[in-house]
């Protein structure tokens, strides 16, 4: 993971290395997408699967669920105890070390996003909390990777984040550190909408039509 691709809020990476360093060095493995083999085989039966599938953001969301489980963590934990606030939920948890949201959304989700963290992470609240953390996470898309992957326009990469952070600064008192996962370094996958809509203009057969997306190897 680069330097470059790491932000601190309320230090919270000093909590991460310092504090919890068994927590950083789980996320850092979760987020090593060095061996891009995995990444590439589902990607390719992803995109094959449909003609209207056209990015691996589904792809890293279920790499990434799957690398957090092995390593224990909660999946989907309530952050309230109270039943009737049963659909707030994190991502993923560790009780007393951290809370983590996975985030390949529009911008208009991120106050959200960020208000869990901050919750998940407070010390005190007047709603029993099922969850407590010390340190909230949050991981999005590097701008290099939401180009690469062909992610949605709407999708909010880092240094978006960073904005919404620096605006809500006195409102998110607890230490919070976003990390921005890099493109590929040997594919991108190219966006064939252009050619589907010429071929349904064309008549072409739905079953003929060319893959809304496809991998392209650089």
């Amino acid at each position: 993971m680069k330097e470059e691709n790491i932000y601190s809020h309320r230090n919270g990476l000093i909590v991460l290395r310092h504090k919890l360093p068994d927590i950083y060095s789980e996320i850092l493995e979760v987020l090593n997408f060095e061996d891009e083999t995995e990444l590439i085989t589902l990607t390719e039966k992803w995109l094959r699967n449909s003609k209207t599938n056209k990015s691996s953001s589904p792809i890293y969301n279920q790499i990434i669920e799957s690398r957090f489980i092995k390593l224990g963590w909660l999946n989907k934990p309530k952050i309230f105890a109270d039943e009737s606030y049963r659909s707030w939920k994190l991502d993923f948890g560790k009780q007393n070390k951290a809370a983590v949201e996975v985030a390949f959304n529009n911008s208009s989700y991120f106050p959200h996003i960020l208000a869990k963290l901050e919750i998940s992470a407070e010390k005190l609240h007047q709603i029993e909390k099922d969850i407590k953390a010390e340190v909230g996470i949050l991981i999005v898309a590097s701008k290099e990777l939401k180009k690469s992957q062909n992610f949605d326009d709407s999708c909010a990469t880092f240094k978006d984040v960073i904005r919404y952070l620096n605006a809500y600064d006195n409102m998110l008192t607890r230490p919070i550190v976003l990390f921005a996962i890099d493109a590929p370094k040997v594919f991108k996958i190219k966006d064939n909408e252009s050619e589907q809509k010429a071929q349904d203009e064309a008549g072409v057969p739905k079953k003929d039509r060319v893959d809304r997306a496809s991998i392209i190897y650089i």
